[in-house]
């Protein structure tokens, strides 16, 4: 983002297409490009999923407790609904391992989780920007 804010890199429209160096946009105008960066954004969609049911495709936040737990459907959990700023595979196979010791009933979750997982979505505690904008917020769990 500094190097937009510095007039380096200059976001462009939709692209409708390529052809060679040049770049034809939506728009109806083109240039000459050595590279094309696509920052696409991130929009959470289950496709799968009735939107009547979960429909977070717009939502700002998300109200999961640890990132993993809805508080109105206790026995749907989502992996990998976090920004971290390096890899994000390690995190969701905490996750994972995490829903598994609940399902084998070796760990339950605090009394308090739904009211938790509220706070942390209208808190803004995890932000779905396009870009990563929140630190991760380091939570140990044993496994």
């Amino acid at each position: 983002m500094r190097q937009v804010r510095h007039g380096k890199i200059h976001p462009r429209p939709d692209i409708q297409n390529v052809a060679d160096q040049t770049v034809n946009f939506t728009n109806g105008s083109s240039s000459q490009y050595d590279f094309i960066i696509a920052a696409t954004g991130y929009k959470i969609s289950f496709p799968f999923l009735d939107p009547d049911f979960i429909n977070w495709e717009d939502a700002g936040h998300v109200s999961l407790y640890l990132r993993i737990f809805h508080p109105d459907h206790p026995s749907l959990f989502f992996i990998g609904l976090l920004q971290p700023q390096g890899c994000i595979w390690t995190l969701a196979e905490v996750q994972s391992k995490l829903i598994g010791q609940l399902l084998i009933r070796k760990i339950q979750l605090p009394s308090n989780w739904r009211e938790l997982a509220i706070s942390e979505g209208s808190t803004g505690q995890v932000n779905l920007s396009p870009a990563p904008a929140t630190p991760l917020k380091y939570i140990i769990i044993p496994i």
